[in-house]
C-alpha cells in the first residue's frame, strides 16, 4: 500500500518521488530501523543507518515500549528534524484484496474499488484508507474484465502512525505495507525479477509475514502471529532470563544440529518448530486455495532469518532452495572516506530490508 500524506491515496504506478534526503523508517514491534541512501550515476550508496532495540531501552519491554520517545531521540541525535520520511505499516494492519471489475474510467474505478472493499470488509468506506492498481501482467478475461490489486488499512491506524512521525519532528511523505517495501529492496538487489515465482518470508519478532510472489509482483500476503521474539518472552517467563541473554542464546542455537538437551535447548527447539510449522501450514494453504505451482525458492528476511541454519531447515522442509537475502547486495556500503570497518551493519542487514526498500523510493 502506498499512500500520499494529505488525501491518503496515490497509486503505486504513478508515484515517482524526487525527495532529497529521504529517510526510510521502519517502526517494528521491537526494533526501529532507519536508512538514508544516495545515488551517484548508477551507484546507490548507504549514507547513514539508524538502529535501536527497544528491548534494550525499556526495562519492562514489551509492556513499556514507547516508539515515539525513541524516534524523537534519533531525530535529535542525528539531526533528522524536518526530514522527508517513507514509512510502513505492519502486514497484519494491511488487508489485501483481488477484485474483478469491468473496464471503467479512472474516477469510477476508484469509487467501485472503495465500494467493493467496504462491502467485503464490512467497514464503512470513510473509515478505511485504500490504494489499488491494476494487477500487472494479468490478461483481461473473455468478458473484458480487469483484475485489481487493492490494499486497505483502518484510517485511525494510518493517522496514528503518521502522527507519531510528525510528533518526532519528521515529515512523512509515503506509507506502504512492510511486504511491499521488502519486495522493492529485494527487486533492486536482484533477488526478484519479472519472471520470479517465490515466497518471501519476513520472520520478525512478533509476526511472520509471508508474501507470495508471482511474475515478480505480490500476489497475496499472510501475517501469522508467531515470531522469534517468542524465544525472548518464553525465556524470561520460564527461566528469568533477560532479553539480551536470551537473544545471545537464540543466535547461538542451530536447529539443524543435534541438541545437547536441557530445558533451554528444548524450549528453543519447541519455538523454532512452531514457527516452521506455521510457515508450512500457511504456504500450503495458499497453494491449495489458489492452485498455484510450487514456488521456485523461499527468500528470508527479518531478524529471525539471522538464526543459524534456519535457511537449511526451511529448504529441507519444503525441498526447495531457501535463501537469506541481503538488502545491501547491490548497495555500496559507506561513501567517500568513511570507514568500512564497522561490522554492525552486516549483522543488522536482515533487519534492515524494509527500511532499505522504503529509502529506495526516494532515489528512483
Amino acid at each position: 500500500m502506498k499512500l500520499e500524506v494529505g488525501n491518503f491515496i496515490k497509486t503505486v504506478k504513478n508515484w515517482r518521488p524526487r525527495l532529497q534526503g529521504l529517510v526510510g523508517m521502519d517502526i517494528g514491534h521491537r526494533n526501529i530501523k532507519g536508512i538514508k541512501l544516495s545515488k551517484r550515476g548508477n551507484q546507490v550508496t548507504l549514507e547513514k543507518y539508524y538502529f535501536t532495540d527497544m528491548a534494550m531501552v525499556f526495562e519492562n519491554f514489551p509492556e513499556g515500549r514507547d516508539p515515539l520517545q525513541v524516534i524523537k531521540a534519533l531525530a535529535e541525535i542525528h539531526q533528522l528534524s524536518g526530514s522527508p520520511t517513507a514509512t510502513s505499516l505492519a502486514d497484519d494492519q494491511v488487508l489485501n484484496y483481488d477484485i474483478t471489475l469491468p473496464p471503467l474510467p479512472k474516477s469510477e474505478t476508484k469509487v467501485a474499488v472503495e465500494y467493493e472493499i467496504g462491502k467485503i470488509s464490512k467497514t464503512p468506506e470513510e473509515d478505511l484508507v485504500i490504494d489499488f492498481w491494476q494487477a500487472p501482467r494479468v490478461p483481461k478475461s473473455k468478458e473484458g474484465n480487469i483484475q485489481i490489486r487493492a490494499f486497505a488499512a483502518k484510517r485511525t491506524v494510518v493517522e496514528q502512525h503518521l502522527e507519531t512521525l510528525r510528533m518526532a519532528g519528521l515529515r512523512p511523505r509515503s506509507l506502504e505495507s512492510r511486504m511491499l517495501a521488502n519486495i522493492e529492496a529485494l527487486r533492486f538487489n536482484g533477488y526478484i525479477r519479472h519472471d520470479t515465482q517465490c515466497v518471501l518470508a519476513d520472520i520478525g519478532d512478533r509476526y511472520t509475514s509471508i508474501g507470495f510472489i508471482r511474475n515478480g509482483s505480490l500476489q497475496a500476503c499472510r501475517a501469522e502471529e508467531t515470531g522469534m521474539g517468542t524465544v525472548n518472552t518464553t525465556f524470561r517467563s520460564r527461566f528469568g532470563t533477560d532479553f539480551a541473554t536470551a537473544e545471545e542464546r537464540k543466535l547461538q542455537y542451530n536447529i539443524n544440529k543435534e541438541s545437547s538437551g536441557g530445558p533451554e535447548n528444548e524450549t528453543l527447539e519447541e519455538i523454532y518448530l512452531r514457527v516452521l510449522r506455521t510457515m508450512k501450514d500457511s504456504i500450503e494453504a495458499h497453494l491449495e486455495n489458489t492452485l498455484d505451482a510450487r514456488p521456485e525458492s523461499i527468500l528470508l528476511v527479518g531478524g529471525g532469518s539471522r538464526s543459524p541454519g534456519i535457511d537449511i531447515a526451511i529448504s529441507n522442509l519444503f525441498r526447495i532452495p531457501a535463501v537469506k537475502a541481503n538488502p545491501f547486495k547491490n548497495i555500496q556500503i559507506y561513501s567517500g572516506d568513511k570507514s568500512g570497518g564497522d561490522d554492525e551493519i552486516g549483522s543488522l542487514a536482515p533487519l534492515m530490508t524494509t527500511a532499505v526498500g522504503l529509502a529506495l523510493r526516494g532515489i528512483k
